[in-house]
């Protein structure tokens, strides 16, 4: 039986309208995932949090690190 992975990565200290836009465009990359994997992804007060679980470490390591490259892309976008 291989390991359960699962990483949830808080962004904070970031305002609800910043967060939002962000889930908004980071949403459609909500898909397509390998067998097994999931991320969801949320607005909690002043941060955006997102959680990816299931597949490989490898995997998992991947998907967090596409989802932090699009997240600070996102994030820029709407600084000011």
């Amino acid at each position: 039986m291989s390991p359960s992975c699962r990483v949830r990565v808080r962004i904070a200290d970031i305002s609800g309208r910043r967060a939002a836009a962000a889930l908004a465009a980071l949403s459609p990359d909500n898909v397509s995932f390998p067998p097994g994997q999931s991320m969801e992804m949320s607005v909690e007060g002043g941060a955006l949090v997102i959680s990816v679980a299931g597949g490989t470490v490898a995997q998992l390591v991947a998907t967090v690190d596409e989802a932090m490259a699009h997240a600070q892309a996102a994030l820029e976008a709407t600084s000011g």
